[in-house]
C-alpha cells in the first residue's frame, strides 16, 4: 500500500492536488514554483491553483491564494523564501507585495 501503489496509476488516484488545496480555503495558501522545474511540473501546479482558486472565490477569499513562478530549477534558495515572506507579509501584515501572486505564465 502507500504511494508505492499508485505509481504509473496517477489518473485512478481517488483525490487531486487541487482538492487538498481547496480544503486550506479561506486560509492563506502560496505556491513558488520553479519555471525550469519540470519534475515540479509548473504547469500542472498552474492548473492545480487555478482550480483550487474556485474554492477561494466561492467563499469571498480569492485574494487569500497565491502563486509565483520564479526562473530556477529545483531550489529553495533565497528568492522562494523572499517570496513566501512577500506572501506573509501582505496577507498577515497588511504590506503590499512586491509583485502578483495570480500570474499565469503559461497564458
Amino acid at each position: 500500500s502507500g504511494l508505492r501503489a499508485w505509481v504509473d496509476r496517477e489518473r485512478e488516484l481517488p483525490v487531486d492536488q487541487h482538492m487538498v488545496k481547496a480544503l486550506v480555503a479561506p486560509r492563506p495558501l502560496v505556491t513558488v514554483e520553479g519555471l525550469d522545474d519540470l519534475w515540479a511540473n509548473p504547469r500542472g501546479t498552474w492548473d492545480t491553483f487555478a482550480a483550487a482558486r474556485s474554492a477561494y472565490r466561492l467563499l469571498d477569499a480569492e485574494d487569500a491564494i497565491g502563486i509565483r513562478y520564479l526562473p530556477f530549477k529545483h531550489s529553495f534558495g533565497p528568492p522562494v523564501w523572499e517570496a513566501f515572506f512577500d506572501f506573509a507579509d501582505w496577507r498577515f501584515g497588511g504590506r503590499r507585495p512586491s509583485g502578483a501572486y495570480t500570474d499565469n505564465p503559461f497564458a
